[in-house]
């Protein structure tokens, strides 16, 4: 199962390649969409840490 550890590391990762918040949301929807389809509970998009995470995540593809 994938934790939530995992998902903020590559969440990072992604940021420090400066990829643009709107392909992070694209790599994220992929994990999510295989996981549901391996028949894995979601549990970590609803965490209010992860949420916090794409907000700064979303402020600093907005950087120049």
């Amino acid at each position: 199962q994938i934790t939530f550890i995992l998902i903020t590391c590559y969440i990072a990762y992604l940021v420090s390649l400066g990829r643009v918040y709107g392909t992070i949301l694209n790599h994220l929807s992929s994990i999510k969409h295989m996981h549901k389809l391996l028949g894995h509970e979601l549990t970590w998009d609803s965490d209010y840490r992860y949420k916090l995470m794409l907000r700064g995540a979303q402020q600093s593809s907005e950087r120049p």
